[in-house]
């Protein structure tokens, strides 16, 4: 974890010396809860969360992302974007962190993104030997995720996501977890979330 956050902060300062072919933008969000992977990683509480971004013109990127719902969650990254012919790609190195519980260490997870058209697939590896895949689909202002994660300790589950934009700010997402395991619910899940207008 201690490697990774310092990997984020000497990225981030490298791509601070090239300021004039990178910008920096901000953003905020409030939501009913936190979902998180088809979870509620706030036990019901409402949550606001926000971060910053720095990225290059090249493609390389860093940056922080907080959030209070449930246990305060720190989240560094850092990462590269770009495209070949129709195709996107995105591959990133995150460490999750959660500062408000000195007993968790956080982990640190490797992500490749890959996109064609209005569809997208995510893979998420995590240190401690679990593995979250995604698949998305967009439609208008409607977009449906399918989510499923499996690990070495069999805590496994899956979930499919529904939502919409009622407006450029607003967002409606209805989510339908399925599991086998005593740690998840199958109860559904619904969010309200506000995308607060933040300046760069």
């Amino acid at each position: 974890m201690k490697k990774l956050i310092t990997s984020a902060v000497l990225a981030a300062a490298t791509m601070a010396s090239m300021a004039a072919s990178a910008e920096v933008s901000f953003n905020a969000n409030a939501a009913s809860l936190y979902l998180f992977r088809g979870q509620d990683a706030s036990a019901g509480a409402a949550a606001v969360s926000g971060g910053v971004d720095y990225t290059n013109k090249n493609g390389a990127y860093a940056g922080a992302w907080t959030s209070s719902g449930g246990d305060t969650e720190l989240d560094l990254y850092v990462g590269y974007a770009g495209e070949a012919g129709k195709i996107s790609y995105d591959v990133s190195f995150w460490n999750l962190d959660y500062p408000s519980t000195p007993a968790d260490d956080g982990v640190n997870e490797t992500v490749i993104g890959l996109g064609y058209d209005n569809f997208s697939l995510d893979i998420v590896s995590g240190e401690d030997g679990y593995l979250y895949t995604a698949v998305g689909a967009e439609f208008g202002k409607v977009s449906l995720t399918y989510g499923m994660k499996t690990d070495d300790a069999d805590d496994e589950y899956s979930h499919v996501d529904i939502a919409y934009a009622a407006t450029s700010s607003v967002t409606l997402t209805a989510s339908f977890p399925s599991t086998d395991s005593v740690n998840h619910t199958e109860e559904p899940l619904y969010v309200i979330s506000y995308e607060i207008p933040v300046g760069k």
